[in-house]
């Protein structure tokens, strides 16, 4: 799955690594419980590094967007 992952991840992407739907992201990100840091970008779409998506799901060993790294 990590070649499967673009150096820079939009929501559509987080949606298909992490399988999870994009009111999901939505609602998490809102909280400020969405365990992977955003990007500043050249619009307003958010956007995450896939290095730090990667990193994530070393660190968690599988899926799970509820959890934040410590």
């Amino acid at each position: 799955m990590a070649d499967e992952i673009p150096p820079v991840c939009l929501i559509p992407d987080l949606c298909r690594i992490l399988r999870t739907s994009p009111r999901t992201i939505a609602r998490l990100r809102r909280a400020g419980a969405f365990p992977i840091r955003e990007l500043c970008g050249i619009d307003k779409r958010p956007r995450w590094s896939g290095d730090d998506v990667r990193a994530y799901l070393a660190h968690k060993g599988k899926p799970q967007p509820w959890r934040r790294i410590a």
